[in-house]
């Protein structure tokens, strides 16, 4: 559910913003663990109790030790591991300007320390008790106020994108429309248009903001997609023609190329390991 408060977050300007509580722990143990590739609709916040806590991004490894907030903002792949037992405070929560998150307006530092980290900490150790008790209503505005909260603390630390308001919101328009819908067999000129620019200023644009060309990041999703589709009981050929490749051996190289196994493979030692 959603809830709409305001929050000036640029310039002083007053925006509408829709603030969402997805799930969270408070005071939570956590054994050795790895986790790859994800990529969530989000921001995902990891405040950090006891032992260290690592993440990877674009092959960048952050060490968020304890008394450090992690912050991801939504739609970025990130790995994360713990090596060791550690504890954590964590949230999964949204705060949209329409529908794109206020981060992804802006250059988020990826571990946040000091006291900014210690408030962070404080609000999702009370977004998490809201949600666990109270009434409905008041629960609803806690929940607004702590989220708001962290954002503003977050969005003290960050930068403002320098090219933001010229071209990014159909970037990202193009971007939801390629996570929404894996099936579809996207060309680049198809894209370029449907964003209304050139192709050289749509890939450009496309490559500041997501890391990678938009042919790559299509191809890459639609793999990633492929590995619910396949655990799910999907065939090897079922799942290839739902996401529109031409044939299941042209999709079996790509899933090999990128994951690093053929996909019968993945299914068969991933189920063992369940």
């Amino acid at each position: 559910m959603y809830y709409m408060i305001n929050l000036k977050f640029v310039e002083g300007v007053a925006v509408n913003i829709n603030y969402a509580y997805y799930v969270g722990e408070h005071d939570a143990p956590k054994e050795s663990h790895v986790q790859k590739e994800r990529c969530y609709p989000f921001t995902v916040i990891v405040c950090v109790l006891e032992g260290y806590y690592y993440c990877r991004i674009d092959g960048i490894e952050y060490r968020v030790a304890p008394g450090e907030t992690l912050v991801v903002p939504p739609y970025v792949y990130h790995d994360i591991w713990m090596e060791d037992a550690g504890k954590l405070d964590w949230a999964h929560v949204g705060a949209a300007v329409g529908k794109k998150d206020v981060l992804l307006f802006f250059h988020v530092p990826v571990v946040i320390c000091g006291e900014a980290s210690r408030s962070i900490n404080r609000y999702i150790v009370s977004l998490v008790k809201a949600e666990r008790q109270g009434e409905a209503f008041r629960q609803s505005l806690k929940k607004d106020e702590c989220i708001s909260g962290i954002y503003e603390i977050i969005l003290e630390q960050s930068v403002r994108r320098e090219t933001f308001g010229k071209y990014d919101d159909v970037i990202y328009r193009i971007h939801d429309e390629i996570v929404d819908h894996p099936e579809q067999n996207y060309t680049l000129a198809a894209l370029a248009q449907k964003a209304d620019l050139s192709i050289g200023t749509f890939s450009s644009c496309f490559r500041r903001i997501f890391g990678k060309s938009p042919m790559k990041y299509v191809l890459e999703h639609k793999i990633k997609h492929s590995i619910i589709l396949l655990m799910t009981g999907n065939s090897v050929k079922e799942t290839a023609r739902t996401l529109g490749f031409y044939d299941e051996y042209y999709f079996s190289k790509q899933f090999k190329k990128q994951v690093g196994c053929a996909p019968s493979e993945y299914v068969r030692t991933h189920t063992l390991e369940a």
